[in-house]
């Protein structure tokens, strides 16, 4: 495999740099609204989301009560879900559950919307 030219290196840090920032700041976002941080769990949360922030407390006592390292792991599992499906969508691996046929991105998209969850627009 040959190395990338310099341009092309620079322009896939500024990428990746982008996307980084992106993540931590959607990551941010929803750890505040799970209320993480807060002493008190919101009242607006569900059953889901309140284990969700339950897990999340019990992560970040686990980094010392650092906020900033528990977005920042937050966003780098987020980040290498995003890559290993764009991996698997790439080389046909990435598979329906229902009827384990190849499905594309623009698939998971159709089926999010089917299902009502949000939509993710990193890959166009």
């Amino acid at each position: 495999m040959r190395a990338l030219p310099s341009a092309d290196r620079k322009q896939l840090a500024t990428a990746v740099l982008a996307a980084r920032r992106a993540s931590e700041s959607a990551c941010r976002a929803a750890i505040d609204g799970l209320g993480v941080f807060a002493d008190k769990r919101p009242e607006h949360l569900d059953a889901d989301q309140a284990a969700l922030r339950n897990g999340l407390r019990a992560k970040w006592r686990q980094l010392d009560g650092e906020r900033e390292l528990l977005i920042a792991e937050c966003a780098y599992e987020q980040w290498h879900r995003l890559l290993f499906a764009r991996f698997l969508a790439e080389n046909n691996l990435l598979l329906h559950p229902q009827y384990e046929a190849p499905v594309t991105l623009t698939d998971c998209e159709e089926l999010a919307a089917e299902l009502g969850e949000p939509q993710c627009h990193f890959f166009k």
